[in-house]
Order: structure tokens, then C-alpha cells, then sequence
């Protein structure tokens, strides 16, 4: 894989408490538009301006010659920022274009963030699933009901109305050549020598349940082009992740922009800036716990503190006591944290296996009595666990308010006496 010159810095000297604005570039998937991503640009930091492309073909977009990815490459490339820092974020079509413009090193290009990214190399699809949905497209436009079709079988559940109606109303305004363009063309188009390897801080999001694109494929298929990248998975969310949990792009984006401003700033401790970009970044997966004790633990976790999807809370607390990440602290009459982990989790599947199922209130209901039974402590330390991976994350600082983050070398120096 071919290498990349190297890039200027942005932002400078630019304090990490004060942020540069920042433009966010968006890449729609096949059959979507500029519009796919309104719920999420209405969640942006006021530092963070939204730019949506319609891809040629698509969405307002009227198709003019025969498609091709050099052609959509240019009129991205047309319609990027040309001076300021920006980021892109490609969905799962858009990734493969943002990957190959990102390969050329434009100017201002500061962070990717790939969303079940279609890759540089061809993409994986069922041939079968493949010519079907060119077949849609045969006689013209695509149906309503090849519309609703294709939206069912790439979400985990079904969505509000009005996002679903959205999408069906892109898909059935794509230009059918731009659609069978990309089936029998873009996607199996192979790029990898063209893309090479990126240099780009990158975080890559993955539905829990895309099948083709999911967290594995993303990991050996879009993650080895980037040598700063990350993958992070998205619970409750398929292949359509603009639509199916927008707040958790959202906060994929905050996060990949937090990474950008800590590169770039130029009064924080080294080692904490280090702690601090290894936190956006996520931890990696652990094989602590079973599944079934782990939907337990996403369960609680979920009911304790309204963490962001992005930050993964529940991976974060059994990586933690995986790794003995924790502070050493522990009841006397409790087993070693790993034991007591997995322990808690499955006593309490032994008695409630339906707890991740219940409703809020039950839920809630249900963790005040162990509150005050036998498996009081250890739920205590749950607690205090849970509550450390989510406050000490820079996602939720932010959202706390608090982005004031200063290099102890630069305060004034006082005495200290023992």
C-alpha cells in the first residue's frame, strides 16, 4: 500500500478549549440524498457546520452522462471546502468515495469517518440479493415497494414513520442507471492500490446486526487503509445507521472531532492527551463475559447514566475490569473483580433472564431491590464503576459542559510541604 505526503496541521496553535468551527462533509449511501442526514446535523455542535452532497443521480441531483466513480470523485471534490479544516463522513456507498478522495490528500482534510463503509476493495454482497435489487431498476425508477423492501432488509427494526417514508421517497427518485451503476460497476470496483493507506485520524461505525458490512468486515476490509483508525459498533442499528440511531453518528462525529482537536492542541499534558485520544478511540474487545451476561450488563448500564452509543459503555466497563483498569478499590467480602463481574451478571440472569426486555420502569424497579439485597455491594461497584467510564469519557465531558483541559506545566508553581 502506497504511503501519503505529509499534511499541514490545520488548526495551528489552536487551544483545545476553544474550538476552531469545523466543516462535516456528508457522503449519502445508494438510494439516498443530502437529506439522509437531517437528523444528525441537527445534533451538531454549534462548532461543527453540516455540508450534505447530493451524489450524482441522486437525491436532487439529476444525472448527466454515464456514472462512474470518477465522475461522482470529481464532483465531490468540485464541492469540498477549499480552504478551513473539514472532515468527511461517508455512508456506506459515500465511504468508498470518501476513502478515494481522502487517498489525495486535499487540502484542509483533517478526519474520515466511515459508516458501514463500503470499502476500497469489492464489497460484499450476496449475488443473488445483488441481482434482485438490479432488477428493481430494470424498467425504471425503483417501486415503493422495492423501496420499503430495501429499507427492511437493512435495518434492525422498523423505523418511525416519517424517517421511513424519507427514504422511500430517495430511493424511488434515484436515477435507475446511477443505481445499476453501482451494483454491477462502483461496488465491485476494486480501488485498494488507489487508496492505499491514510494517515487520517478515522473512526469507522458498524451496525451490531449489518450482516455484509458489520464490525468483522470493517475491521479486515476498511480499518487495515487506515493506520489511525478505529472501529466502534453500533447496538440497535443495521446497515442505514443515519436513520436507525443518528444520535450515535452523531456522537461518532464528536468523537472523531475531539480526536482532531487534541492532535492539535498545544496545552495538554502529553500523557493525558494520550489517556484521553485512547478513550475517544474506544477499548478493545474483551472476551470477559458471555453474551447473554453481556446484554445483561448493556441492560443496567443503560438505566445508570444516558451515555452516548459512541462511547459504548458497557464494553468499557468489562474491558476495564478485564484489564484491571479499575482502582484497586473493592468490597473485602466480594470476590476479585472479574469473578464478581461475571457472578452479578449471571445471578441476576438466574433470577430476572428477561431484564433487558422489560420496560423502563420495571427495570428501574427491579435494580432498587438489589439495591438493598444480598447483591447490594456489588451493585454498588457497578455503579461506581459505570459511572467512572462515563464521566471520565470527553464526549460527555462535553456534553457536561466542561472543556477545560490545561497543561499542569503552564500553571504557577506552589509549595507543597509534607
Amino acid at each position: 500500500m502506497q504511503g501519503q505526503p505529509p499534511r499541514s496541521a490545520p488548526f495551528g496553535a489552536a487551544r483545545y478549549n476553544t474550538p476552531t468551527p469545523i466543516t462535516v462533509v456528508f457522503l449519502h449511501a445508494l438510494g439516498g440524498s443530502a437529506r439522509s442526514f437531517d437528523a444528525v446535523a441537527g445534533l451538531l455542535h454549534p462548532a461543527l457546520t453540516p455540508l450534505a452532497l447530493n451524489l450524482p443521480g441522486f437525491g436532487d441531483n439529476v444525472l448527466q452522462g454515464a456514472p462512474s466513480l470518477d465522475r461522482t470523485l470529481a464532483h465531490i471534490a468540485d464541492n469540498v471546502p477549499k480552504d478551513g479544516p473539514w472532515i468527511m463522513v461517508g455512508h456506506s456507498m459515500g465511504a468508498k468515495f470518501a476513502s478515494m478522495l481522502a487517498a489525495r490528500n486535499p487540502a484542509g482534510l483533517c478526519g474520515i469517518c466511515l459508516v458501514a463503509g463500503s470499502p476500497p476493495s469489492p464489497e460484499p454482497i450476496d449475488e443473488a440479493r445483488r441481482a434482485s435489487m438490479t432488477d428493481w431498476a430494470a424498467d425504471g425508477p425503483l417501486s415503493y415497494a422495492n423501496a420499503a423492501e430495501f429499507i427492511a432488509g437493512n435495518t434492525a427494526s422498523p423505523l418511525p414513520t416519517q424517517a421511513h417514508e424519507a427514504l422511500a421517497h430517495d430511493l424511488q427518485r434515484t436515477d435507475p442507471a446511477a443505481w445499476t451503476h453501482w451494483l454491477q460497476t462502483g461496488a465491485k470496483q476494486d480501488v485498494r492500490d488507489k487508496v492505499g493507506e491514510i494517515s487520517l485520524p478515522a473512526i469507522i461505525l458498524a451496525g451490531a446486526e449489518d450482516g455484509d458490512l458489520g464490525a468483522a468486515n470493517q475491521r479486515l476490509l476498511n480499518l487495515p487503509h487506515y493506520t489511525d483508525g478505529t472501529v466502534q459498533e453500533i447496538d440497535g442499528a443495521a446497515h442505514l445507521i443515519p436513520a436507525e440511531r443518528p444520535a450515535a453518528l452523531a456522537a461518532g462525529i464528536h468523537a472523531l472531532w475531539h480526536i482532531i482537536r487534541l492532535d492539535h492542541a498545544t496545552d495538554i499534558d502529553p500523557l493525558t492527551k494520550a489517556v484521553l485520544r485512547k478513550r475517544l478511540q474506544g477499548p478493545h474487545p474483551v472476551s470477559l463475559l458471555e453474551d447473554a451476561d453481556r446484554k445483561i450488563l448493556r441492560a443496567i448500564t443503560a438505566r445508570l447514566v444516558p451515555a452516548e452509543d459512541v462511547i459504548n459503555l458497557p464494553l468499557r466497563v468489562e474491558a476495564a475490569v478485564a484489564t484491571g483498569g479499575g482502582d484497586g478499590w473493592r468490597f473485602a467480602d466480594l470476590p476479585p473483580d472479574t469473578d464478581a463481574l461475571r457472578q452479578g451478571l449471571q445471578a441476576v440472569r438466574a433470577d430476572r433472564p428477561d431484564f433487558p426486555d422489560l420496560p423502563p420502569a420495571e427495570q428501574d424497579a427491579y435494580l432498587r431491590r438489589i439495591q438493598k439485597g444480598p447483591l447490594s455491594r456489588w451493585f454498588e461497584d457497578l455503579r461506581a464503576n459505570t459511572v467512572k467510564e462515563w464521566v471520565s469519557h470527553p464526549v460527555t465531558l462535553q456534553r457536561l459542559g466542561y472543556d477545560g483541559l490545561t497543561d499542569p506545566r503552564t500553571l504557577p508553581q506552589k509549595e507543597v510541604r509534607i
